[in-house]
C-alpha cells in the first residue's frame, strides 16, 4: 500500500515535471523507471 501511494506521487510529479521540463529524454526516462515500479508492485 505503501509502494503504491510512493507511486502515485511519482506519477503526479512526473505530469508536473513534464510541463517544465524541454528535454523529452529525461522524461521518458522517468515514465520508463515508474512503469517497471508498478509492474514490480502488480507482481507483488
Amino acid at each position: 500500500k505503501i509502494l503504491f501511494e510512493i507511486t502515485v506521487e511519482l506519477v503526479a510529479f512526473v505530469e508536473i515535471f513534464d510541463k517544465f521540463v524541454v528535454s523529452e529524454e529525461i522524461t521518458v526516462e522517468l515514465i520508463s523507471s515508474i512503469e517497471l515500479v508498478v509492474k514490480s508492485i502488480k507482481l507483488l
